[in-house]
């Protein structure tokens, strides 16, 4: 792994890039969950005395992400401009005429998780300057739901050659949009 560059995990905001979050610091966790919704109505008992299981669908996954900080201490940036804004943001309309939340591609180096909204958003200041300025911002948890990819344009693709961040655009090579966790293989 010598040699290898940090990657960074991302919301790319397929509506407006300029509401893209690229987090400070990656996670040390990612918490999918998977349902299924169960017809209740067709259940009938068995021999066993166990009702008869009758599936209607499965549910969007969910991803939740906890402990995210975002510091712009040393750095000088405006917290508020550079990452609670663009936080905010991912919970409300993307304009008068598109009456939905932003939707996003969660990607983390090459991986291209799914698509999907922020659900949910809690975050927290947790350090300030002596004038009240908050300069650390912790994202408790925020829940992405996801969304059926078809209709939204791809990600562009991230030049690895490059310092910065110059974007062109490809087809996926990646099978995680159907299957987020295609390429993960469980610790031993």
């Amino acid at each position: 792994m010598t040699g290898e560059r940090l990657e960074k995990m991302q919301l790319y905001c397929v509506d407006d890039e300029n509401l893209s979050i690229k987090f400070m610091f990656n996670p040390t966790e990612l918490k999918f969950v998977y349902r299924n919704t169960l017809r209740d109505e067709n259940a009938t008992e068995q021999r066993q005395g166990t009702p008869k299981v009758s599936f209607a669908h499965p549910n969007p996954v969910t991803v939740t992400l906890t402990n995210l900080f975002f510091d712009v201490y040393e750095s000088g940036l405006d917290m508020q401009r550079e990452f609670v804004e663009k936080l905010t943001k991912s919970c409300r309309f993307v304009s008068t005429e598109i009456q939905r939340a932003p939707v996003y591609i969660l990607s983390w180096g090459e991986i291209n998780y799914m698509y999907c909204f922020v659900a949910s958003l809690d975050y927290s200041f947790v350090l300030f300057l002596p004038n009240g300025v908050p300069v650390r911002a912790k994202v408790n948890s925020m829940s992405l739901t996801q969304v059926d990819p078809r209709g939204f344009p791809e990600m562009p693709r991230v030049d690895p050659n490059r310092d910065v961040d110059s974007r062109w655009t490809g087809e996926f090579e990646n099978e995680a949009l159907d299957n987020p966790l295609a390429g993960i293989s469980p610790n031993p």
